[in-house]
């Protein structure tokens, strides 16, 4: 300035490079030559020469501190991993300093034990959380920096403790539903009205329901028979358990729960005929899988079989008509898949069938004779009084014949003209004619079983035999 106070106004030269930042970390990078002079002039052509008086240093400055987290929202318990390894230190490269760590993680100012660049703490409870870490360089100088944790209210936390998802069920049984709920955060225990059970009858890639939801605790519900043999062996259950806090906060598990599994092996005598299980056709002998003390019904219906005769060279039909079955049941009879003796092999089960062989079909096919939903025994009762039937009218046909042919024998020799008396054939036959005309008609004697009740008829099937 001038000797009177004003402000001067000066120029100022300078021989070196011109810096005007006060980032430090520009001037930490800057490659400057720190010893160069400046000269500056006033307007009354007065100089004077500017040097700095020491090269600069950095090493006063505090540290950096940066933080992460590897999550910042989540329900109790939250485990949260921190990490400062980023900080740094603007002097460390040059003079070496150490970095030290504290760390708040609840925000309320109080010092935790962790110690390091990386700390790890547990949420327990729900709420937002300022999470510090200060980072601290030899001569104590220091950063903070700051990151948020959201710990979300938890919903209940539900537990299946029964049925337990080993033990496999069989059909019939009666399998308890009873389950229990955590809370995370220490709250009281849930009522029964906040659990609601569930169970479905799951096959492949579809399910259907077994029991509807329904609210309530300590349950019980029966195991159902499977939809059907074919499906058996690839199906089972799941339970479902829903439990809802106050605040309608909800959580669902589910468990599945599979069937005791049992093997039937079904043979007829003679092999090859077909038995109707379970809605079903089968041919003989047959093995399905199901669940055990599964129940349906079987029925070994009449029914007629083509087989080659090699001593007729031709196809033959034979007709079979149920006799019998192993477990001494009805014909159509509903059967229980029970395991067998120490679930070694399969339970077996023999239908017998006897053959009746009246006349020669046409079919050329296995035709039944009864249909699966009329009763068995009226449907045998049919079948054996066709087939009786079929026997009488031949027989009365066979026998029409014999007496058609005894009038036909009897008319011409009646009717053979007489002899007089010098053959003694002739005289034969006429005594024979005679014997024939009188023969008694009563009961007295022994008739042929084609007879009729008219004497001059049996008395000429009589004859002819």
């Amino acid at each position: 300035t001038g000797g009177n106070g004003d402000m001067g106004i000066f120029r100022v030269s300078y021989n070196g490079p011109l810096y005007t930042t006060d980032d430090a970390d520009a001037a930490d990078a800057a490659d400057a030559d720190m010893s160069t002079s400046a000269t500056i002039v006033n307007d009354e052509s007065v100089s004077a020469t500017l040097a700095p008086v020491a090269q600069p240093t950095f090493a006063n400055r505090p540290p950096k501190a940066v933080l992460k987290a590897d999550k910042i929202l989540g329900f109790p318990p939250l485990t949260v991993t921190f990490d400062a390894r980023e900080s740094f230190d603007r002097g460390t490269d040059e003079e070496g300093f150490a970095l030290r760590y504290k760390w708040d993680f609840q925000g309320d100012g109080e010092t935790d034990s962790a110690s390091g660049p990386i700390a790890k703490h547990t949420y327990m409870k729900s709420g937002t959380y300022s999470a510090f870490v200060t980072v601290l360089n030899d001569e104590g100088m220091g950063d903070v920096a700051e990151i948020l944790i959201e710990v979300e209210k938890a919903p209940p936390q539900p537990l299946i403790i029964e049925p337990d998802g080993e033990s496999g069920f069989a059909v019939g049984e009666t399998i308890r539903l009873v389950g229990a709920s955590l809370d995370v955060e220490g709250g009281p225990p849930l009522p029964d009205r906040a659990f609601q059970w569930e169970v479905r009858y799951h096959h492949v890639d579809h399910y259907h329901e077994v029991m509807e939801p329904t609210v309530g605790n300590h349950l019980e519900f029966v195991a159902p028979n499977p939809l059907d043999l074919e499906t058996a062996k690839d199906s089972h259950l799941v339970v479902l358990l829903t439990v809802t806090d106050d605040s309608g906060l909800s959580m669902t598990i589910e468990r599945m729960i599979s069937p005791k599994m049992t093997e039937l092996l079904f043979v007829t005598v003679p092999t090859g005929l077909k038995l109707d299980i379970d809605g079903s056709r089968y041919t003989s002998p047959t093995t399905l899988q199901t669940w055990e003390n599964h129940r349906f019904e079987i029925e070994a219906p009449a029914q007629r079989k083509d087989y080659y005769s090699t001593e007729l060279q031709r196809m033959q039909s034979s007709t079979y008509i149920w006799e019998s079955w192993s477990d001494d049941q009805p014909q159509l009879h509903e059967y229980v898949a029970h395991s067998s003796k120490n679930n070694v092999g399969a339970t077996a089960l023999v239908a017998r069938f006897r053959t009746l062989n009246f006349g020669s079909p046409s079919e050329t096919s296995v035709v039944d004779l009864t249909s699966s939903s009329s009763s068995s025994d009226s449907a045998i009762s049919r079948t054996v009084d066709s087939q009786m039937a079929s026997a009488i009218f031949i027989g009365i046909a066979a026998a029409g014949i014999v007496v058609i042919s005894g009038f036909v024998a009897y008319f011409l020799k009646t009717r053979r003209p007489k002899s007089n008396g010098s053959d003694p054939e002739d005289g034969v036959n006429a005594k024979r004619a005679q014997i024939i005309e009188h023969a008694p008609t009563d009961n007295s004697r022994p008739s042929s079983a084609c007879s009729s009740d008219d004497g001059g008829e049996g008395a000429g099937i009589e004859e002819v035999a």
